[in-house]
């Protein structure tokens, strides 16, 4: 990978921009508000990090789920989020 120590920041985020619950249960997941407020808070972190934002999902059906949710691209690269013209979103594929 290309990503150095001195440019890694970890950091969980247990409640969104709206202020809604961003635990990732499985009953949380069935929520649509779930999926809403992860992606607007994703963004928001996007526009105000300059050298971007690698996110880690719990598993591949969460990111699955997310990327259905959001209208996220099936393969390649496209915008992320709307009115996020800067960032481009970039999938890691599953090794078959």
């Amino acid at each position: 990978h290309i990503i150095g120590a001195a440019q890694v920041h970890v950091r969980v985020i247990g409640k969104g921009v709206n202020g809604k619950l961003l635990t990732s249960s499985y009953e949380r997941r069935k929520s649509d508000e779930y999926y809403s407020e992860l992606g607007h808070t994703l963004v928001s972190l996007a526009k105000t990090i300059p050298a971007g934002v690698l996110v880690f999902f719990p598993s591949y059906g969460v990111m699955d789920a997310c990327l259905e949710k959001w209208g996220g691209p099936s393969s390649g690269s496209s915008s992320f989020g709307k009115g996020n013209n800067t960032n481009e979103f970039f999938q890691q594929r599953r090794k078959k």
